[in-house]
């Protein structure tokens, strides 16, 4: 299952069915709100970061520490009651380690950008694939990675 939410950001998760460690969280921001995945013995959550962010860890858990990896970014946080107000710049891969046990992991994603151009290929318009999933088209496709590549 696939979620957006557009607020000048794109806000996405995948739903596994998993285990974390106890608490519910949701990330917000900007007025978008997404929960948090648990999986295993973690929780995560991916979006696209297009600019600089702040963003509110609300989690249902006590929180008496928190830390934000790579330490080396020095990523400012702020704990208020329960929730880690943080503010990210710039894409990349974050652990939020909350109470010494619990882990978030953030995946901020450099968005991706489709300009059409001479090198794209509309192909449903040009190779009228079967799009109900019934049909192998992988030759259609070929055929469209190839003429891209100018092969």
């Amino acid at each position: 299952m696939k979620k957006k939410i557009l607020l000048g950001i794109t806000v996405f998760f995948l739903l596994f069915p998993g285990k974390g460690k106890a608490g519910t969280f949701t990330l917000k921001s900007e007025g978008a709100e997404v929960e948090v995945i648990p999986f295993s013995t973690y929780h995560y959550v991916s979006f696209d970061l297009e600019r600089e962010t702040e963003y509110t860890l609300v989690t249902g858990i006590k929180v008496t520490s928190a830390e934000i990896e790579p330490a080396s970014l020095r990523i400012p946080f702020t704990l208020n009651g329960n929730n880690l107000i943080f503010r990210l710049d710039k894409p990349g891969y974050f652990l939020i380690r909350l109470n010494d046990s619990v882990k978030v992991f953030v995946f901020a994603e450099k968005p991706d950008r489709f300009l059409p151009g001479e090198n794209s290929v509309d192909i449903t318009e040009k190779y009228h694939p079967d799009t109900s999933g019934r049909v192998n088209e992988t030759e259609k496709i070929q055929q469209a990675l190839d003429e891209i590549s100018g092969r």
